[in-house]
């Protein structure tokens, strides 16, 4: 979910503070790189909050590195039919979940407003 912010409106130890306070009972928030925050409900299931110049990204994805790696290589050894019907039937759903509680609390708080038309920003029809 891509959320338009604006450009360099908040930081990144700022965006975890808010996650951590907001989150901080359900999901494990951590920092990793210099854009990302990620929330781990579990080792399998969680969201990445991704933080660019002027937009926020937020994924329901794996929290976990090593967890891609499985994934990938059940893949690459049993083919890509079984895994896939094995992620939409555990984890797609709950990733979907996380995903949307993230993605509602960044636009709740970090949105930038965004106008229907002229009228509504200045109040005159142009």
């Amino acid at each position: 979910m891509k959320i338009k912010i604006k450009e360099n409106s908040i930081s990144l130890n700022e965006l975890k503070r808010d996650l951590e306070e907001e989150f901080g009972d359900t999901y494990k928030v951590s920092i990793h790189g210099k854009r990302r925050v990620t929330l781990a409900k579990n080792k399998i299931v969680g969201a990445v909050v991704t933080l660019r110049k002027n937009e926020i990204i937020a994924v329901g994805t794996f929290p976990v590195p090593w967890v891609y790696g499985v994934f990938v290589f059940t893949i690459v050894f049993t083919g890509i039919l079984t895994p896939l019907v094995l992620y939409f039937i555990f984890f797609h759903k709950k990733m979907n979940q996380c995903d949307k509680e993230v993605g509602a609390f960044v636009r709740e708080n970090y949105e930038k407003p965004t106008f229907a038309s002229a009228k509504d920003y200045l109040g005159v029809d142009a």
